[in-house]
């Protein structure tokens, strides 16, 4: 009977968790009841969930430091610059080619020249823009990501976006 108790407390956690889950996943999104994760395309503009500055994403209203701040609205939450959208393009700064991330400045093998200028420094593929859209691999749909082409083939990952190119 303990054991009963238990199991269904447990069910009933898990799917209160589940629907505090989607509502705040699908406030001011058009998922149209599907539920989507950081990297689908909920409304089909060829970018990923997580760089979408229309998709709200549930990170952005916890407050991961305990300040009382979300972390959408908190300067001094670590990520904040890489949620924000600097120029107003739709893009997330993290996910926006024309934002300057910070691992452009930095100097990876100490020779003095910022990754950026280095010739013997290579921009990590998944940081890249490829097609030329704007959007970097990382953040496009077109781009096919080798993890996640491989989660596909194991049917681990489920999509509402359109179909990935090898997938």
């Amino acid at each position: 009977m303990k054991r009963t108790k238990l199991i269904v407390a447990l069910l009933l956690a898990v799917a209160l968790a589940g629907v505090a889950g989607l509502a705040v996943a699908s406030a001011g999104s058009t998922m149209n009841g599907t539920h989507a994760n950081a990297m689908d395309d909920a409304d089909g503009d060829g970018i990923r969930n997580w760089a979408d500055a229309d998709y709200t994403l549930p990170i952005l209203a916890e407050d991961r430091d305990g300040d009382g701040v979300p972390n959408g609205e908190d300067a001094d939450w670590p990520k904040y610059a890489y949620f924000l959208d600097d120029d107003g393009d739709g893009i997330r700064n993290g996910g926006d080619a024309d934002y300057a991330l910070p691992i452009l400045s930095e100097d990876r093998d100490g020779d003095g020249v910022p990754n950026g200028e280095d010739p013997d420094w290579t921009l990590p593929p998944f940081l890249a823009d490829d097609d030329g859209d704007g959007i970097r691999n990382s953040a496009d749909v077109d781009y096919d990501m080798p993890l996640r082409r491989e989660r596909h083939r194991q049917g681990g990952c489920g999509t509402s976006g359109p179909a990935h190119p090898g997938a």
